[in-house]
């Protein structure tokens, strides 16, 4: 009750609440979540507010992580997962993970790191065999970036020209802070012609009174 009444009292001090309360009994730290979230609320509770209440109670008592996110989930389902026991369901708090309640949010850990932001293309997607076509790729928040096959470690901001002989998917990963993230083109390779082409008889006499017959099998031509 006295956590609910001072969130309501002064609802811009909840990250001081919250941390208040929990350090001074962590035991409580179940309770006290629970109350916070409950009072800005519940599963409609913001992202900034389920952010703000983790964060804090679990500075304020690391040793009781997992009650903490077990009273987040309890009082916000679907909002709140732990990512060490919910891998691939969102990162601490979901912002943009399985409910998609906050799609134009990006995900967010507890140290408000963002996940790469990542843009790939190509030009053209569709080649002949023996041209080339360019990779292009800008990407932020990211401290190690490759590109496979065959290329390696690049740049934040680049270009390269490729010239595969088969279709090939080209595939840039970035990893920072906030985690890693794939993207992938396709540069796909139109194969040469395949012709066959014939002549029968090979030679004939000048009189021009037989004739030759030229014959053909084209594949892969439009």
């Amino acid at each position: 009750g006295a956590v609910k009444a001072a969130i309501a009292a002064a609802p811009d001090q909840l990250a001081n609440i919250v941390s208040a309360a929990v350090s001074a009994s962590p035991a409580s730290s179940r309770a006290i979540v629970a109350a916070a979230v409950a009072i800005t609320g519940g599963a409609a509770a913001s992202q900034e507010n389920l952010t703000t209440i983790l964060k804090s109670a679990i500075e304020a008592a690391p040793g009781y992580r997992e009650t903490i996110y077990d009273a987040a989930m309890d009082a916000a389902p679907n909002r709140v997962y732990d990512p060490l026991r919910f891998p691939g369901q969102g990162i601490d708090v979901n912002t943009a993970g399985v409910s998609g309640r906050f799609p134009d949010a990006p995900p967010t850990d507890l140290a408000g790191n963002n996940p790469p932001v990542v843009e790939f293309d190509v030009s053209p997607a569709a080649i002949n065999l023996g041209e080339s076509a360019t990779l292009t790729w800008s990407v932020t928040g990211a401290t190690s970036i490759t590109i496979s096959p065959a290329i390696g470690t690049v740049g934040p901001n680049g270009s390269r020209s490729v010239s595969p002989t088969v279709t090939t998917t080209y595939t840039i990963t970035a990893t920072g802070p906030g985690g890693t993230v794939t993207r992938q083109v396709v540069v796909t390779v139109n194969a040469a012609p395949n012709i066959i082409f014939n002549v029968s008889p090979a030679g004939i006499l000048a009189d021009g009174i037989a004739d030759a017959t030229l014959s053909w099998v084209v594949t892969g031509a439009t």
